[in-house]
């Protein structure tokens, strides 16, 4: 779609009146479109999901947005839908039994109109005892649409709950 200026200046926004105009086509070409800042959202999940497999990475479920101090939040099955462009810096955590066993947190996006996922990055840890693994990726490009999903991974024999976990997405 072609930029829509006046001049050299790029416009922002159009309006007749007061009513903003929201795209301007000829026909079914659109040639304009305003564009929608992303908003900083938030979900998480309180209630333990047991992974399935032993050092697999699995997506994590039931994941509930938190509007109290995240109102413009959109999740569409279980992960983050970016509801305009700009820029994320996004902390994901999970909480788990106390192990010494490696665990790890990623966090994934789909971009729309794409088929697979990509991984953006991947914290863990082993070796020690711990009962968490958090990290933060910053500066991510968003683009309208976007999903963007936690996945865990626990290598424990046994007990593999993860126990809460949260992915925060902040605007920049």
């Amino acid at each position: 779609m072609a930029g829509l200026a006046l001049g050299a200046t790029a416009l922002a926004k159009v309006a007749l009146g007061s009513v903003e105009i929201e795209k301007i086509s000829i026909g079914s070409t659109e040639l304009w479109a305003a564009s929608h800042p992303v908003s900083s959202m938030k979900m998480n999940r309180t209630t333990p999901q047991n992974l399935a497999t032993q050092s697999v990475y699995e997506k994590i479920v039931n994941m509930v947005a938190v509007t109290g101090t995240h109102p413009a939040t959109v999740i569409v099955d279980n992960e983050l839908q970016a509801d305009g462009d700009g820029t994320w810096d996004l902390a994901v955590a999970i909480t788990h039994s106390n192990t010494s066993s490696g665990t790890g947190v990623r966090v994934s996006r789909k971009r729309l109109g794409e088929g697979g996922y990509t991984v953006l990055q991947t914290f863990s840890t082993s070796g020690t005892f711990h009962t968490s693994v958090s990290g933060t990726i910053t500066g991510v490009a968003v683009l309208a649409g976007d999903l963007y999903r936690v996945e865990a991974m626990h290598a424990n024999f046994s007990m593999r709950d993860i126990t809460t976990t949260t992915l925060t997405a902040t605007a920049v």
